[in-house]
């Protein structure tokens, strides 16, 4: 996990540890993906962003 702010946003990276697919290490810097949620509240429930 690289990024929370509890209780509405979620972050993370997809580390290539062993380079084998990304070339690049095991630095959160240079991920091989990311992804990042966020929520908020709304009429009906919970808005989820992705």
């Amino acid at each position: 996990m690289v990024e929370l702010r509890e209780p509405r946003l979620f972050g993370w990276v997809v580390l290539d540890r062993d380079g084998r697919f990304a070339g690049s290490g095991p630095a959160p810097a240079e991920p091989m993906a990311s992804r990042r949620s966020a929520s908020e509240p709304d009429a009906s429930g919970t808005h989820l962003r992705q």
